[in-house]
């Protein structure tokens, strides 16, 4: 038995081809470390988007029961299918409040941001709502989020646009002088 283990040319190709066993290894990596990849983003960002899906057909009381369960589960370190659930809880939150879905590259930006990423933006691509969506994902991780700005009328005025979303997702938020 051992000399045909030893004489297989199958496992002796599988022994030759070690990225095989990295691929392996990158398909379960965690949410941080997958946000930090171009291919990464994209797949978690599919997936907040089909768990948008799923989510969207719940009732006002079902979300919120989801929001207080999903936030109840996590303590400290988040699995990728827990932030990927509370990610499209977060998208499901945005239309609930503004009454539009997030683009597939919004949601991106959501992922890379909260992988650590600067994200640049154009005027009217949605910097607020994105910003908003980010702490609120970093949120299920942290204990608190801050979100700076240079100019104190934004700080303001996106804070009043994004409170609707973060009481609907539990949040409490707040303005530092």
């Amino acid at each position: 038995m051992r000399n045909q283990l030893l004489n297989n040319p199958v496992a002796d190709r599988e022994r030759n081809r070690p990225w095989r066993e990295f691929l392996r290894q990158r398909s379960r990596l965690d949410f941080r470390t997958l946000a930090q990849t171009g291919r990464g983003i994209q797949r978690l960002a599919r997936s907040i988007r089909n768990t948008e899906k799923s989510v969207a057909a719940l009732s006002k009381n079902g979300f919120s029961n989801a929001v207080k369960a999903i936030r109840g589960e996590v303590d400290g370190d988040a699995t990728t299918s827990q932030m990927i659930r509370w990610g499209g809880l977060i998208a499901e939150a945005v239309y609930r409040t503004y009454g539009f879905r997030l683009h597939q590259v919004q949601l991106q930006a959501m992922v890379a941001g909260c992988g650590g990423a600067i994200v640049e933006m154009q005027t009217g691509e949605g910097k607020t709502v994105v910003t908003g969506a980010t702490a609120a994902m970093k949120l299920l991780t942290c204990e608190s989020v801050h979100v700076g700005t240079t100019n104190t009328y934004l700080a303001a005025r996106d804070l009043e646009d994004n409170v609707p979303m973060f009481s609907l997702l539990g949040i409490d938020s707040g303005l530092l002088p």
